[in-house]
């Protein structure tokens, strides 16, 4: 349950990143698609180690 939960936050994540990735001012978002690439990335570490 938690992890099915996990991955529709992920989903939402990947959404927003494109969101960001396809905006005409992108170059001001970067740090925001930074910080939520830093988060998809622990959430999938989490996901490995089944901690979540």
């Amino acid at each position: 349950m938690q992890e099915a939960k996990l991955g529709g936050i992920q989903k939402e994540i990947e959404k927003i990143r494109n969101a960001i990735l396809n905006h005409p001012n992108r170059e001001l978002l970067f740090e925001l698609d930074t910080m939520l690439s830093m988060v998809l990335e622990e959430l999938k570490r989490l996901k490995a180690k089944r901690i979540i």
